[in-house]
């Protein structure tokens, strides 16, 4: 029995030796590449400020530009959520590095892609946080309005309907945040009705136009104004972005009653 036992593991070792070495296995594509990322990313974008979707949605984004830093649709939309990032902060350090990484991750789309206008957008718009982290004085004097204007003014140019008439939204807004003397009420609301004709239920917009009239003394218009940016229901365009707007309108409708009275 041992012999046979010994014959036996023999020709067994005999038949491996013979036998073509398994071929490599073939690299498994990881789950996480660029495009599936970018299809996590936008399917989150709408519900981006509910849940645990923050925290994925910065996980993803981290991923996506480790997996393709060179990707156009990757870039930015990686400015874009620095953006979102920084626009609901207070003024401060936060805010101040949200729009510097995302103005820096816009620029790098641009690059990319200089003949779509979201990376020219994004960038300007981050600029324009950046600005009001610092201060927009202290802005001007470092030379930023150059800047955004370049891009923005690209943006307008290329594609003016993006984030639902983001560019020239932007551009009315600038306006409204110039000290005096540099600060003009027409040209902001100027602005304004260009985007209100393609989307006339912006809550950003009506928002915006409301503190522009309020500034200029035009407190019953603002009213009507900030009435329409409440009325808006969320996901009439971005419900994350509508539901930011109408916080905001709640405490701007303090301040035109006030003046109301």
């Amino acid at each position: 029995m041992r012999y046979t036992i010994l014959t036996l593991l023999a020709c067994s070792s005999a038949a491996l030796a013979q036998a073509p070495a398994p071929a490599p296995a073939a690299p498994v594509a990881p789950a996480t590449d660029a495009k599936a990322l970018i299809e996590h990313i936008d399917a989150l974008w709408s519900s981006r400020d509910e849940g645990e979707n923050p925290k994925t949605l910065e996980q993803l984004t981290t991923e996506a530009l480790k997996a393709a830093p060179d990707d156009y649709g990757v870039l930015w939309r990686a400015s874009r959520w620095h953006l979102w990032l920084g626009d609901g902060l207070p003024n401060g350090d936060a805010k101040e590095e949200e729009g510097k990484l995302g103005w820096e991750i816009g620029d790098k789309a641009t690059a990319k892609n200089p003949t779509a206008g979201e990376g020219w957008y994004y960038s300007a718009a981050c600029i324009g946080i950046y600005s009001q982290a610092i201060g927009v004085v202290n802005a001007l004097l470092k030379g930023l309005e150059g800047k955004f204007l370049d891009r923005l003014n690209k943006a307008i140019e290329i594609s003016p309907d993006i984030n639902f008439g983001g560019p020239p939204i932007l551009k009315g807004r600038y306006y409204y945040e110039l000290p005096w003397p540099k600060y003009d009420g027409d040209k902001s609301l100027e602005w304004y009705k260009k985007a209100v004709a393609k989307f006339p239920k912006s809550a950003r917009l009506h928002l915006y136009t409301a503190e522009t009239l309020l500034k200029e003394g035009k407190a019953k218009e603002a009213n009507e104004e900030n009435a329409a940016c409440l009325s808006v229901s969320p996901g009439t365009y971005d419900a994350p972005d509508e539901r930011r707007m109408h916080g905001l309108a709640e405490k701007l409708k303090v301040k035109i009653e006030r003046e109301l009275k």
